[in-house]
């Protein structure tokens, strides 16, 4: 099992949940990051202060590592809206 943990360093960290290690951690946004969700797809979707929607496709690996930018969602039915009080 995998857990994603989302801070305000701007980090997305992918960690082993059961072995409670640390299996990689990017920079993914210009500021703080400030909401997380997951698809049961795989798919993540992070949303931060610097006003970017970024998803995140876990299920594709480069070079061992669960983390790629993904523009192209798989066909599972999934909708994603995202909003502010500006």
């Amino acid at each position: 099992d995998y857990l994603i943990s989302a801070s305000f360093d701007r980090t997305l960290c992918l960690w082993n949940a059961d072995r409670r290690t640390l299996i990689k951690s990017i920079k993914a946004h210009a500021h703080c990051i400030n909401s997380l969700c997951m698809h049961e797809s795989g798919v993540v979707m992070s949303a931060a202060w610097d006003q970017a929607v970024r998803v995140w496709d876990l299920r594709v690996r480069q070079g061992g590592h669960g983390f790629v930018a993904a523009m192209v969602l798989p066909s599972a039915p999934l909708t994603v809206a995202a909003g502010s009080s500006e």
